[in-house]
């Protein structure tokens, strides 16, 4: 059996990370661990936190480091150290999972490829008006107020909560390809070590450090396959924590990201290694 490393960024709203983890419990069947990964929380909510995670079956770990800004991608680094399987799956704690998301990620994972999901977005408030029981199943039974949703401007990319059985799925054509996005996503371990990591220059714009391990994920000649009509999940929109996030962050962020587009390299000296190496071969490509 396939065993994944479940790595979810993670920073105060702990209600939706609950649903996160039940909408998990309900997939679980030992094949997976999950490992918070906390860019700050609050004392009160990790002490919380602690205690919720006792409450389910599968493995877990909660690793946390101090508010200071956006520092996603160093607690991401230690939770990427942390993981004891061979294959990741990332996630965002405000994104709800549905039926078959991680086994739609197992289920074709392998050295040289990353798996690249998509996501429903709706207003975070939308989740309180929901039956919930259980969250894997939100899209299934109310797909029609999605709909309505998308009609008034509260949600968006309602088609991407769509899952087709793997048989039908793979015979439809893959569309453009598509970038990765750090919420859904999957990929082996030795290959995002291969690069170092995430880079950690502090007050990385958010989202930069996503389009930064992609364009290196490639440039090391890791494929990046589109699920389309697999691994769907549900982003309720956690932009107030966010917004408090980057009231502590730098404006440099976008510049950062830029100045390592143009170093143009695979290696990053600013990851989990603390110094520099010459690129890695490319040994997935003939």
């Amino acid at each position: 059996m396939k065993k994944a490393s479940i790595i979810i960024a993670f920073y105060n709203d702990l209600p939706l990370l609950q649903k996160v983890l039940d909408a998990l419990q309900k997939q679980y069947t030992g094949q997976f661990e999950v490992l918070i990964a906390d860019d700050g929380s609050k004392t009160a909510i990790t002490a919380k936190l602690k205690f919720i995670l006792t409450q389910y079956t599968f493995s877990s770990q909660h690793l946390w480091h101090p508010d200071n800004g956006f520092r996603k991608p160093v607690i991401m680094n230690r939770a990427v150290l942390a993981a004891q399987y061979d294959y990741l799956i990332f996630m965002d704690a405000d994104c709800v999972p549905q039926q078959h998301f991680v086994n739609d990620h197992l289920r074709n994972i392998e050295p040289g490829l990353c798996q690249a999901g998509r996501r429903v977005d709706a207003f975070h408030e939308g989740l309180a008006l929901l039956d919930d029981t259980p969250p894997c199943l939100l899209f299934r039974k109310h797909w029609a107020r999605f709909l309505i949703w998308a009609a008034q401007g509260k949600a968006r990319n309602v088609e991407k909560g769509i899952r087709l059985p793997y048989t039908i799925a793979k015979m439809l054509p893959r569309g453009r390809p598509w970038s990765l996005v750090g919420c859904n996503f999957s990929v082996c371990k030795q290959d995002l070590l291969a690069i170092n990591g995430f880079d950690e220059r502090a007050d990385v714009q958010w989202g930069a450090e996503d389009s930064d391990i992609d364009r290196r994920l490639r440039k090391a000649g890791v494929g990046i396959v589109n699920l389309r009509y697999q691994a769907s999940m549900i982003h309720f929109d956690s932009s107030y924590f966010k917004r408090e996030k980057m009231k502590t962050s730098n404006s440099n962020g976008l510049g950062i990201f830029q100045h390592a587009q143009a170093e143009n390299r695979t290696w990053t000296r600013h990851g989990i290694i603390k110094e520099d190496r010459p690129d890695p071969v490319l040994y997935h490509q003939a």
